[in-house]
């Protein structure tokens, strides 16, 4: 039997990519799978980088990665909701935005005599929201793209469902797991001619070494709100970029969205 691994949604976090690789080393994994967006959030993209290329490991794209490849040079003039975004392409060295520009969005790779389908929303659209009740989505899958193992990423939140005998997975995050706070998602995927059988990792971290983590690094000297909301997520397991995205104000300054964003939802301050 094979064993593949399963690390979405790595979000630059060297840190937690490294305590899920410790935990999975003595589990006898032949291949790690990466269904996108292990870039930008977080202090180390171009670590995450090396650390993925030096895995025996699949890896696509996903909506961060995309939207990255659209960036130029002069992005940095941006809003300024969007700097801490642009840090990461303007760190990014000129061999690692080579390699991204080579990754597909899409890829059907077979083990052990099965065939996954990688994708990071959907294989229709990157951004695509895939759950256990995606039915629709599924039936079209199954017809479009003929595999036995379907792996989604980008929710944050993780599923496994069999749907006419194919297995539909999402393993959550690596970085920035919904739903549950203080911890890392990914999967284990066992492999054999007539046997799949998923096994869900829900690994606990200590939640002040990642404070730690991301407050001494240059991220958080260049983007301290940004980092803030990430340290939030992270400490309590909600999707607070999405409240603080839709209650952003271009008219005023990022600071001044972040103070109104904490004084809103009642958040006591998170770095001293």
């Amino acid at each position: 039997m094979e064993k593949v691994a399963i690390l979405n949604d790595i979000h630059g976090n060297l840190f937690l990519l490294n305590k899920a690789l410790d935990y999975l080393k003595d589990k006898n994994i032949s291949k790690f799978l990466v269904c996108g967006d292990f870039l930008t959030d977080g202090p180390d993209d171009n670590k995450i980088i090396e650390t993925l290329r030096n895995l025996n490991a699949e890896v696509i794209l996903g909506n961060r990665e995309e939207s990255l490849l659209k960036l130029t040079p002069n992005s940095g003039e941006i809003s300024e909701k969007f700097y801490s975004f642009y840090y990461t392409y303007k760190n990014l060295t000129l061999e690692n935005l080579e390699y991204l520009k080579k990754l597909p969005t899409t890829k059907i790779i077979n083990i052990a005599n099965k065939k996954i389908c990688m994708s990071h929303g959907s294989p229709y659209k990157s951004r695509d929201m895939i759950d256990s009740t995606s039915y629709e989505q599924f039936a079209k899958l199954i017809v479009d793209y003929d595999a036995d193992v379907y792996l989604f990423a980008h929710t944050h939140k993780f599923f496994e469902k069999v749907y006419k005998n194919r297995l539909f997975v999402n393993s959550g995050a690596v970085n920035l797991s919904m739903g549950r706070s203080k911890v890392s998602t990914f999967g284990i995927l066992s492999l054999s001619d007539d046997l799949i059988i998923y096994d869900q990792i829900i690994l606990d971290y200590d939640f002040e070494k990642v404070k730690r983590y991301y407050t001494e690094s240059n991220f958080y000297k260049e983007h301290p709100e940004w980092c803030k909301i990430i340290l939030y997520m992270l400490k309590d397991g909600i999707e607070y970029n999405t409240k603080f995205s839709k209650m952003y104000d271009y008219n005023m300054s990022l600071k001044t969205n972040y103070y109104k964003f904490t004084f809103i939802y009642n958040l006591p301050k998170i770095v001293e």
